[in-house]
């Protein structure tokens, strides 16, 4: 199977020329099946070592060489010295050609040389070969490259001077010459190597928690210890110092932040060239998990007394403790949002007209603003305002001008505050496009007149939300809309679509119309009503609870509740509400109602203790003489509470000659029966922000 004689000729060259010191005595195992007698690293080095003859792909294929051998069971050492004995180191020149990808000469059963597609698999036809002739187990091997990987073959070789005579046609010098450049890549003194099981880790987990995967390092021909690091905090390796043979390395992931994170690995050691492993690692933040504290629902089987009945309670909102739920379509019930327990209701003096007197309220700086739901300009669009608990209210707004809409009313959301601020409603019945109305207040005054804005999707088509949609404004001016056809959907100030919430946040119903943004800990979370999927429609009512760290089109849900629902009623009004209290970095509440069905509330982590004042409409105001400081503290009053208009951790009353008299904590109003002079208020809101304002109490 010898190429040419010219390569003859030059390998006799190369022999003569070995020294005796050169031609090791190095002792060869003769058998061709046997535990690999070099290292790969000794195998490069003494191939480097003959650079005048050496070629590129000669070297780089050792790697395939040496695998394969070892796995098939034949000595490495001996395929790699008979494919530079047969090709010259990678050089051929002679019949057989380098395109050939040949690596020992054989031959095809019509005598001409064989070729093949790749490297890998003229190294494995030469391996299959010799195993062949050695008796290997599993051999002859199905599908082998080799062309003469005939069965008779079997076992007619077992040693280097047996498969000499045969391979080289009775060449009785050939086994002689492979043994002895197998002896100088044994004797070679290899360059020291570092090598790792794997360029590459992944790994995930959540924050504040770690996992671990490992790699092993093997260094051959290291001197001396092998050090181990890495470029980023949160990946740590251990050990850092692994011996000269090499180890196990452990790499935990601790993140910190939700996200995307990477690292590089490196191993290094005197002598050797550094390798690295690329580490990648994607947290996500751990799921909130809200524990249930009330559930009055159909569900639940549990009532209260001003939710008897469910097809009364409408929608609500949550300000310091209590719930202001609007009941029965003319009142607001205001209930211990904690307990569940009914505090009292709002006046109503006044209250009238539209389709339903009362539909929807928000809480605004400790003011409750809440509308009636027309369908007729026969009967004018009403907002009404409670300054405090204990008021009776005033119409902030009366219209008949809808902006062009033939229904208005179902859900009200404010910009701003009601001094200076803005009054939002989707306007539009289910066969309308929707649009954004808009009324503004200015100095405590609101114009009857709206400006409107038209909500376009993508396309640059109308949306139609369908019953009961819901805008709420962003303080940046964008603002979210869902209703009964939509999931929740963001626009610019101009009213273009912007993002969609991601439908399996929410789920396969977007007929909720309740959504609320919040951020805890530095995660941007959010919260939907959703309804169970197929027939019945709309039933089964209850929260969806969603991670929005990669965007709201990403959003992803990691909870519902309740999680088997409010009821079984549908809510064919649509109507719904969700209210959330951050507390700091401690806790969140949340509280869900749906219209026929229920409402429950929901907490995670440590939320404060509310003791909230009960509603005492028509007590008399004005007997507390209030002063804007310069802190812009506002306080208001009636003859038994001053009530503080902040979102408030603690509310002090010193007298002017320092004594502390009061102190209330988490509440924004304090009880100042039976006190008469002048006193100092000191409030600590949320952020730990102080501010002094002084009252006079006649």
């Amino acid at each position: 199977m010898k190429n040419t004689i010219v390569i003859v000729v030059l390998l006799l060259g190369i022999l003569e020329g070995i020294s005796a010191e050169e031609q090791s005595t190095t002792a060869v195992n003769n058998n061709i099946l046997c535990s690999p007698t070099c290292t790969l690293s000794q195998m490069k080095k003494w191939a480097k070592n003959k650079s005048s003859y050496t070629t590129a792909t000669f070297l780089a294929n050792a790697d395939y060489v040496y695998s394969y051998a070892k796995k098939v069971g034949v000595n490495p050492c001996l395929v790699y010295v008979q494919y530079a004995y047969e090709t010259l180191y990678g050089a051929y020149g002679g019949q057989v050609k380098e395109s050939y990808k040949n690596t020992c000469g054989l031959k095809n059963s019509d005598g001409t040389w064989a070729q093949f597609a790749t490297w890998n698999l003229g190294i494995e036809a030469h391996i299959d070969h010799l195993a062949l002739y050695a008796g290997a187990n599993g051999y002859p091997r199905s599908g082998s490259p080799d062309p003469k990987h005939f069965a008779y073959l079997l076992g007619c070789a077992t040693t280097i001077d047996a498969m000499g005579l045969k391979w080289a046609n009775g060449q009785t010098d050939y086994a002689s010459k492979i043994k002895s450049f197998m002896a100088e890549v044994q004797a070679t003194v290899a360059d020291p190597t570092l090598s790792v099981s794997t360029a590459s880790l992944t790994m995930s987990t959540t924050v504040g928690s770690t996992v671990t995967q490992t790699f092993t390092v093997t260094g051959s021909a290291i001197t001396t210890t092998i050090g181990v690091s890495s470029n980023n905090s949160l990946f740590t390796v251990s050990p850092t110092s692994l011996p000269m043979a090499g180890g196990t390395v452990t790499v935990k992931y601790t993140p910190t932040t939700a996200g995307a994170h990477s690292a590089t690995i490196t191993v290094k050691s005197s002598g050797a060239s550094n390798v690295t492993v690329s580490v990648s690692g994607t947290a996500k933040n751990a799921p909130l998990a809200f524990t249930q504290v009330w559930n009055y629902s159909e569900t639940s089987g549990n009532k209260k007394d001003w939710a008897t009945d469910f097809s009364t309670i409408r929608n609500m909102d949550y300000s310091a403790g209590k719930l202001y739920v609007v009941t029965n379509g003319g009142k607001i019930t205001v209930v211990n949002a904690q307990t569940g327990a009914t505090l009292g209701d709002l006046s109503s003096q006044g209250i009238s007209g539209g389709a339903i007197n009362l539909v929807d309220c928000k809480v605004i700086s400790s003011k409750i603003v809440a509308c009636n739901v027309t369908t007729s300009t026969a009967t004018p669009l009403k907002v009404y305002v409670w300054d405090n608990d204990n008021a009776h209210p005033r119409v902030l707004l009366s219209t008949t001008d809808f902006g062009g809409v033939s229904r208005i009313g179902d859900c009200i959301s404010v910009q701003g505050n009601l001094t200076n601020g803005v009054l939002y409603f989707a306007g539009g019945s289910t066969t309308e496009n929707n649009k954004v109305i808009c009324y503004q207040i200015t100095n405590g005054v609101c114009s009857t007149s709206p400006t409107t804005k038209t909500m376009l999707n993508a396309s640059g088509e109308g949306m139609k939300f369908g019953f009961s949609p819901r805008v709420q404004p962003n303080a940046d001016g964008k603002w979210w809309c869902n209703g009964a056809n939509y999931y929740p959907s963001l626009f610019d100030a101009n009213g273009t679509l912007i993002a969609t919430l991601n439908a399996a946040a929410v789920g396969s119903v977007c007929s909720g119309n309740a959504f609320k943004a919040f951020s805890f800990n530095g995660v941007n979370y959010g919260v939907a009503t959703t309804y169970n999927a197929g027939t019945p429609t709309i039933t089964a009512g209850r929260v969806a609870l969603f991670d929005a760290t990669n965007g709201w089109s990403a959003a992803e849900k990691i909870g519902e509740y309740p999680s088997a629902g409010l009821g079984t009623t549908r809510n064919t009004t649509f109507s719904s509400s969700v209210a959330v209290a951050v507390n700091g970095t401690s806790g969140v509440e949340m509280w869900v109602l749906v219209h026929n069905q229920g409402v429950a509330y929901f907490k995670y982590g440590t939320t404060p203790t509310w003791n909230p004042i009960a509603p005492n409409p028509g007590f008399e105001t004005g007997t507390i003489e209030h002063y804007l400081s310069n802190d812009n503290l506002v306080i208001s009053n009636n003859s038994e509470c001053l009530y503080v208009d902040d979102d408030v951790q603690k509310i002090e009353l010193y007298t002017l000659t320092g004594q502390k008299i009061r102190v209330v904590d988490n509440q924004n109003e304090m009880s100042v029966s039976g006190l008469q002079g002048i006193y100092l208020v000191i409030v600590q809101d949320k952020k730990n922000v102080v501010k002094v304002g002084k009252i006079i109490i006649r």
